[in-house]
């Protein structure tokens, strides 16, 4: 795997121009690719419609949808190289700023610390994408999540190998 996108709580598998499969899970909209997905908490998944989005997105549909709860995704099967890893979010519930804090690892180093999706997008239905570049990943890649106010949340996962 090079490219690849997982969709929380979608209603099915897209393909992009740009080339990135962004694949739903749990898969719910018939047979998709087998890509061996992790994850660890106590998943709630949300999915709305990405009409009801209010600001601009690339893919407003990745946004739509959310995983509430998670603590840890680990994708194995990676091809070993640099990646740009992008997280996708929006705040799908009625929350303000600094009702959902949360710290994002990557790679078991803090990427992101105190993300306050509301406040960081602007508010409800905002999406925001957060980028890293130069990721290293030798087999696969290891996001964990940790809410210090509210619940995690976090809509898609998109992964690009640079190298």
């Amino acid at each position: 795997i090079q490219r690849v996108g997982i969709n929380f709580a979608a209603p099915g598998d897209r393909i992009t121009r740009s080339g990135t499969l962004w694949l739903d899970y749990p898969s719910v909209g018939g047979p998709s690719p087998e890509i061996d997905v992790q994850v660890a908490g106590k998943p709630d998944y949300r999915y709305r419609h990405s009409l009801w989005l209010e600001g601009e997105a690339e893919f407003p549909w990745v946004n739509a949808s959310a995983a509430e709860g998670l603590s840890q995704v680990t994708i194995p099967g990676l091809k070993p190289g640099r990646y740009q890893v992008n997280l996708y979010f929006a705040e799908l519930d009625d929350l303000s700023a600094g009702d959902r804090v949360q710290t994002i690892r990557l790679q078991n180093r803090i990427v992101n610390k105190d993300f306050d999706v509301a406040a960081a997008s602007g508010g409800r239905m905002q999406p925001i994408q957060l980028q890293f570049s130069g990721v290293a990943v030798q087999d696969a890649v290891e996001i964990r999540l940790s809410a210090s106010r509210g619940e995690t949340l976090l809509s898609g996962i998109e992964l690009i190998r640079e190298q």
